[in-house]
């Protein structure tokens, strides 16, 4: 480069360095991915569960009452749906703000302000929103907040009942395992009776086999069911904050769990869910939208201001007061009527209703289906209490009777015991059985059963 002063090759590196810091200074796009931000966050998780804390406290015994409020307090998901419901009614209170004014400087030239003769206009733009425009985007973001309160709810009602399922389970496996750890016993001493039998030559070798494969294989459900209670009891203790291991004694009997709540009817049950769903929250928010959206585009139809200014002229043969001037621009429709706009949000709008309609139809089949799913786990714990817990009530006393008059021999006793323990475990299970029905029924419904229209507890 020849031929260029210092003073031009200055001027001209101006541009290419006022451009590389505005480029410096623009946004990038993060380039850390979903999958190592997770790893982040349970990385950060593990440390922190390293460092020193204060002790926490586990107490000695715990009710299912106590053990939801624990978890409510501390759940990362429950939080994270009210941060979600929080947010949204933020984005409906931004919609709701008026933009800020322009503050306009114009008509600045540097030989006036060489010449002392500057002349300058300041002036105030204001974008006047159209009759109603502030108002649709306040729905729209007050329906998606529609959508994220009823999220939370049902957030909040599904850890709960989650809670509870898993209390429930432990207790029921404990009575379980008590109802094995009798029949073994009970098996044992008929083990005993049954050598004895073989000794004397009243029963052979094959009965007493069969009774020692008997006490076995309760011993070995006995096995499963401490598994299985210690899983539970694990989970439960984890969702707590305590370790899987923890001396925790859950207070609560079988005997209040075989009390079972009322079921809501089919009617009340559907009407409940229709109105709690954060899917049928989202589908008539999606309606509520698409009316907004329509008349916002149905708006852009009619002529409106799309800037007011108020300015002030600062030039030197400008007397005071005179130098205020005054502007407007006015949008026209002329070219188009921004039919394609109304014609997309009428279909979206058309859209939104047949999605509410097909969310409705869904939830009132899951519904029926978890309804449907109670009632026969209901019945059949109703059926065993009605019919088969009493028969076997009366053999036992039938047969305990007529061992005290020396009629029968205590081997027929603990033959009774051993059906006995049978009973109770088909009990249990179908108690569990109904609990899961009653917990899936409840999460369909989307609340509290006993908030159903026509249910009392």
């Amino acid at each position: 480069m020849t031929g260029l002063s210092c003073a031009e090759v200055a001027r001209a590196s101006v541009i290419p360095i006022a451009a590389l810091a505005l480029l410096t200074g623009c946004y990038s796009l993060p380039k850390t991915s979903a999958g190592s931000r997770a790893v982040a966050v349970y990385q950060e998780s593990m440390r922190r569960a390293t460092e020193p804390e204060p002790a926490v406290t586990i107490p000695a015994t715990l009710t299912i009452d106590q053990a939801v409020e624990m978890v409510m307090r501390k759940s990362a998901r429950v939080r994270a749906a009210h941060a979600r419901a929080a947010a949204a009614s933020a984005a409906a209170d931004e919609e709701g703000q008026l933009e800020n004014p322009e503050l306009r400087i114009q008509n600045v030239r540097l030989d006036q302000i060489l010449d002392r003769e500057p002349r300058v206009e300041v002036g105030l733009r204001v974008s006047p929103p159209r009759p109603g425009e502030l108002d649709a985007k306040v729905a729209q973001a007050r329906a998606e907040g529609n959508e994220a309160r009823a999220d939370a709810v049902l957030e909040a009602h599904t850890e709960e009942l989650e809670i509870r399922l898993l209390f429930s389970d432990v207790l029921l496996y404990e009575a379980e395992i008590k109802a094995a750890d009798d029949a073994a016993a009970s098996q044992r001493r008929l083990v005993g009776l049954m050598k004895a039998r073989a000794e004397q030559g009243l029963s052979t070798r094959l009965d007493e086999i069969g009774a020692e494969l008997a006490a076995r294989e309760t011993e070995q459900d006995r096995a499963v069911l401490k598994a299985d209670r210690d899983i539970a009891f694990g989970a439960l203790m984890d969702r707590l904050g305590f370790p899987e291991d923890a001396p925790v004694r859950l207070i609560g009997e079988t005997s209040e769990l075989s009390i079972l709540p009322e079921l809501p009817s089919e009617q009340a049950a559907v009407l409940t869910a229709l109105k709690n769903r954060p899917e049928i929250a989202a589908a008539s928010a999606r309606i509520d939208a698409a009316d907004a959206s329509i008349y916002a585009e149905k708006a852009l139809r009619l002529p409106w201001l799309s800037f007011f200014e108020v300015g002030y002229n600062f030039a030197p043969r400008i007397p005071d007061p005179y130098g205020w001037s005054f502007g407007a621009g006015v949008e026209l429709p002329l070219f188009s009527l921004n039919n394609g706009a109304v014609g997309r949000a009428e279909a979206e709008r058309t859209a939104a209703k047949r999605e509410l309609e097909a969310e409705v139809e869904r939830v009132v089949l899951e519904v029926k289906a978890r309804l449907r799913e109670a009632r026969t786990a209901r019945d059949l714990v109703r059926s065993h209490d009605e019919v088969l817990a009493p028969a076997t009530a009366q053999a036992m006393a039938e047969v305990k009777k007529a061992l005290e008059v020396a009629q029968v021999e205590a081997l027929e006793l603990e033959v009774i015991e051993e059906r006995r323990y049978k009973v109770t475990k088909t009990k249990l299970e179908l108690l569990r059985r109904f609990y899961e029905a009653y917990s899936a029924l409840s999460v369909a419904v989307g609340g509290k059963l006993s908030e159903a229209r026509g249910v009392k507890r």
